[in-house]
């Protein structure tokens, strides 16, 4: 436990959490009234395919363009079963024969696979060990087992398209939301009137939030320094709410400053500190903290200017 915390606050990226359970919800929707609907036998096949790739991989940067390459190798895998179901199984006179045709099956298929087997290519042989289903002697109709199959393809390819059209997710996306959650987190501690909980374990939540920023930014390209900035100037205003915020248990403040100073967290629990005049009433407390506590007014000062409070500080 830190700072007397019955538990460590984590980070939780609100934002994606509820683009993806919103668009997990509307395609399970879907394929389950469809398959109500229609009675199709093959309707599991498809509300598996679909939930495991709608949930599991919208956590990746850009789950479309992972989703487009999956659903090329899962093409193949079914390919490959229905290949070895209607093509050799048939030939094969004892159970270990059929065996060994689906372990050779999955080996050729490694042939033509992606090099790593953690890749998405690996997918192929999840779709040949789902559909293949080995058994002696083999008599499913090709039709029933054709449908399955289709009904397994579609699944990503479902899945697919809700990414693209369902709260369109790429890595600039989720930098802006990351963004996004830390300036709530900003007017959420502004606003609050009893404690907001440990410094050190917000800016231990912060610095998680801002290497996730760092990552999303390294795939998102130009957008990379301007959320840095915005994501280190986050920090500075955070540390000058927890300032603000102490000054109302401090002694020696006068009454002139704790009212600059509740004008200031007013306006920061508005804007989270994106307007001229946040910084400006900022900068009022700070002017008149320096009349009551000079150490406290050369700190928040450098919450908005860290390089010129700095450079003052080495010049005298």
């Amino acid at each position: 436990m830190l700072g007397g915390e019955s538990a460590v606050a984590q980070h939780w990226d609100w934002i994606g959490a509820r683009h993806a359970s919103l668009r997990a919800f509307c395609v399970l929707l879907g394929i389950g009234t469809m398959w109500a609907g229609t009675g199709w036998h093959a309707g599991p096949f498809l509300m598996l395919g679909g939930s495991v790739m709608i949930s599991v991989f919208s956590t990746f940067g850009d789950p479309a363009w992972i989703m487009a390459r999956l659903l090329i190798w899962q093409v193949c895998g079914a390919a490959t079963s229905l290949v070895l179901k209607f093509g050799l199984w048939t030939h094969s006179g004892a159970e270990w024969q059929t065996i060994v045709i689906v372990i050779a099956g999955a080996a050729g298929g490694g042939a033509v696979d992606e090099p790593s087997p953690t890749t998405v290519g690996s997918m192929g042989y999840a779709m040949l060990l789902l559909i293949s289903q080995p058994q002696y002697p083999f008599t499913a109709g090709f039709v029933p087992t054709l449908e399955q199959t289709i009904a397994v393809i579609l699944g990503p390819f479902i899945a697919y398209c809700a990414f693209l059209l369902i709260f369109p997710t790429t890595a600039a996306r989720r930098m802006t939301g990351l963004v996004e959650v830390m300036r709530s987190e900003l007017r959420a501690m502004a606003s609050a009137r009893a404690v907001v909980g440990n410094s050190a374990l917000w800016q231990a939540r912060f610095c998680t939030r801002l290497l996730k920023v760092i990552r999303w930014g390294g795939k998102a390209g130009s957008a990379r320094n301007a959320a840095l900035e915005e994501g280190f100037e986050i920090r500075r205003l955070g540390h000058a709410i927890y300032l603000l915020r102490d000054l109302r248990h401090k002694t020696g403040v006068s009454a002139g400053t704790l009212r600059a100073a509740e004008v200031a967290l007013a306006r920061l629990s508005r804007d989270a500190g994106r307007s001229e005049a946040t910084q400006v009433a900022i900068e009022r407390t700070a002017r008149r903290l320096e009349g009551d506590v000079p150490a406290l007014a050369a700190t928040l000062k450098r919450c908005l200017h860290p390089s010129v409070s700095l450079s003052a500080e080495r010049r005298s």
